[in-house]
């Protein structure tokens, strides 16, 4: 089958390299799924249901009329009122069911979409292409959300054209010439909209990925607007969103255009219907050819059937939008990994339950499975020769900001690594999974950490007791101090009401209570005054039991380290700190000092 998706989150083993996911696929898992095709055939028969009854409504009253006041005839009058009292009854109870099923299908395929796009973008490989958290987040909410409406519109399709059906075939009982109208003109409705909805599509699709452009912007400025305030770039932060909100409001009026094109073809082809069927209609029953009861339920048939037709028309704008929906969440499914995810055997990968030991205790970083980190440098003198050992503080100064978050990225395995060059635990680090590499031997904290929106407590370790030792080594226990519930705080907005300091604390206190033989922090205090940071560096001097690389040009945590290797003029020079100090006027001059 041409159409899989990735697995949710919650099979096991943690999902591949994505497989080949089409538009047709997502539509399909949101609607056919879980038995969420039952739910379907339930809602298209209940709204099928209420709209024949809804046809025959005018079809009753004229018999009414016909066979009760014109005869005059007051018990068959009687009857037919009964009869119509039972038909609105059966046709509410057809909404309410239909309604019902809908409902219980749209959230559960909407769910079901949710889960896969979440389980992407938690993939241990990463995305090679990268998408801002709130492009993600809008196709994560409204894509999904809007697919997992397409039941809605394949029942309400269904029951339109039940609606137009059954009045064909009761104009074709009082006049075939009526009916034959309406069926010829059913399939050229349907063909002229299919040519009008074209271009609604492409500029539908265009509409949303502008809107989540400008979104995923919105919400990164926010998240950082005191980085940016303090470097200065609120202004071209501001430029740069106005340009994307601008981008968006073309597109959406030009989408906004082409939907009132479109619906008002489809009104009026509706209104012209409508208008030749009344017409036929009035002239046959000058003619004597049908009576006042039959005229009575053409006219009410007539005024009838207009809204199914212009709800036959409006058809390709919905399919449009969730066609465009669809191709969005397909796209992000498919987006191929960053790094390549190794298929291991199940006692090679860690364990959900795994026991996890104490705060304090960390696991041997070397022995028999040899160094914490073995680095072995290659012609291209872009890495140093590096060893770190179980409580060596190690120092990387590299003389590229971009080159220094690169080596960290690939420590994180979150790039491609390359082949022998880095080794973790006596393992080759290109040879594991990521999942495994973070979850047994590395945890490396760079830029892409983030606050999460919980109390402090959880965003330093979830469901564990705070280790006292490293809120005072982080200085986080004054972060805590400051807030009105202290630990049990609730961080909102990714931390948006802290300081970038106090965020840098918190993150750095979630680093230390992690229980990886290896930990890697990336400029970790470039948010902090120097008495604080001289307070941390302070604190992480006294970690023990573990490896620590610091990729920093902080002098203050270069001090604390028992080695540093920097690059100085192109080329790797590994020694003390103070020695470098003393020695390199380049030295000095990259870190500052």
């Amino acid at each position: 089958m041409s159409e899989v998706l990735s697995p949710s989150p919650a099979s096991a083993p943690p999902p591949p390299a994505p497989a080949a996911a089409t538009p047709g696929g997502v539509i399909r898992l949101a609607l056919l799924r879980d038995r969420r095709g039952l739910l379907l055939l339930g809602g298209a028969a209940g709204l099928s249901g209420h709209q024949i009854g809804e046809a025959l409504v005018p079809v009753a009253i004229g018999w009414a009329i016909e066979s009760g006041i014109v005869t005059g005839d007051t018990g068959g009058f009687l009857r037919q009122l009964a009869l119509l009292a039972l038909l609105f009854a059966g046709l509410t109870f057809s909404w309410r069911f239909g309604y019902a099923c809908l409902t219980r299908a749209t959230l559960h395929g909407a769910h079901a979409l949710r889960q896969r796009v979440v389980g992407r973008a938690l993939h241990p490989g990463g995305a090679a292409e990268r998408r801002a958290p709130g492009v993600t987040t809008a196709i994560a909410t409204s894509d999904t959300g809007r697919v997992g409406g397409f039941c809605w519109t394949v029942s309400e399709l269904v029951s339109v054209l039940a609606a137009i059906v059954t009045s064909a075939v009761a104009l074709l009982a009082i006049s075939p010439a009526l009916g034959l109208i309406v069926l010829l003109a059913t399939p050229l409705s349907l063909l002229l909209m299919q040519l009008v909805s074209r271009p609604l599509e492409r500029r539908s699709g265009a509409e949303q990925a502008a809107a989540a452009t400008a979104e995923g912007l919105a919400t990164e400025f926010v998240s950082g607007v005191r980085v940016l305030k303090g470097v200065g770039a609120e202004d071209e932060a501001a430029r740069r969103y106005a340009a994307a909100s601008r981008r968006s409001l073309e597109a959406a009026v030009r989408a906004i255009s082409a939907k009132a094109g479109y619906y008002g073809v489809s009104v009026v082809f509706s209104a012209l219907l409508t208008s030749v069927i009344a017409l036929v209609s009035g002239l046959r029953a000058l003619d004597g050819e049908i009576g006042v009861g039959q005229l009575v339920a053409v006219v009410g048939l007539a005024q009838f059937i207009q809204q199914p037709m212009a709800r036959l028309g409006v058809f390709g704008i919905e399919l449009a939008q969730k066609r465009a929906s669809a191709r969005r969440i397909a796209d992000h499914l498919t987006t191929p990994p960053a790094v390549p995810v190794h298929h291991q055997s199940a006692d090679a990968r860690p364990s959900s339950g795994e026991e996890r030991p104490p705060t304090g205790q960390r696991p041997p970083a070397e022995g028999a499975s040899g160094p914490a980190l073995l680095i072995t440098p290659g012609p291209d003198a872009r890495w140093p020769a590096l060893t770190v050992a179980v409580g060596q503080r190690v120092g990387v100064v590299h003389d590229s900001p971009d080159e220094a978050a690169a080596l960290v990225a690939i420590l994180a395995r979150r790039a491609p690594v390359e082949p022998g060059r880095f080794t973790v635990g006596g393992t080759e680090l290109a040879t594991l999974d990521p999942e495994t590499a973070r979850a047994r031997h590395v945890h490396a904290q760079g830029g892409w950490a983030r606050v999460l929106p919980d109390t402090l407590h959880d965003n330093v370790v979830l469901d564990a007791p705070l280790d006292e030792d490293v809120l005072r080594a982080t200085a986080a226990d004054e972060v805590a101090g400051l807030l009105p519930d202290g630990r049990a705080e609730r961080l909102t907005s990714g931390g948006a009401t802290l300081s970038g300091g106090q965020r840098q604390r918190i993150l750095l206190a979630r680093a230390l209570h992690t229980t990886q033989p290896l930990l890697v922090l990336h400029d970790p205090t470039t948010a902090l005054d120097a008495v604080t940071e001289s307070e941390v560096a302070r604190g992480l001097a006294g970690v023990t039991g573990r490896a620590l690389l610091l990729v920093t040009t902080s002098p203050a945590l270069l001090a604390v380290c028992d080695t540093v290797a920097a690059r100085l003029d192109g080329a790797w020079t590994v020694a003390p700190h103070p020695r470098l100090l003393t020695e390199s006027a380049a030295y000095r001059e990259l870190i500052g000092a």
